[in-house]
């Protein structure tokens, strides 16, 4: 199991749809290609952009860079955004982590800025 996200984090993988696996998959993309340390908030954006446009599908990424080095950590304000979509996903009685709670935690986050 992948830990991307520090302890107080404790999401469970299983809770996550495939589609919002495939955009943590498509940001940890973005953070490679960029070179970056951590995976921020743009990379967020573009990967759920990439997944709901289905132009990222595992399947058919090349994936040997990201097999053999280890996930990128989050950066604070990303992490931020992913516990804000948890939350978003609690409030909604969803048992599954969705693109759509990903995807209003980012407009949440823009507008507190």
């Amino acid at each position: 199991m992948l830990h991307l996200f520090p302890r107080w984090h404790r999401f469970d993988w299983g809770r996550f749809t495939d589609y919002s696996r495939w955009v943590i998959g498509a940001a940890q993309h973005c953070a490679y290609a960029e070179q970056t340390p951590t995976i921020n908030v743009d990379h967020l954006i573009r990967a759920v952009n990439l997944v709901r446009a289905e132009l990222y599908r595992p399947a058919t990424m090349p994936t040997a860079p990201i097999a053999m080095a280890a996930p990128k950590p989050f950066s604070s304000e990303a992490r931020d955004v992913i516990a804000l979509a948890w939350k978003i996903k609690n409030r909604r009685w969803n048992r599954y982590l969705q693109v759509d709670h990903i995807e209003d935690a980012l407009k949440e986050h823009r507008r507190r800025k």
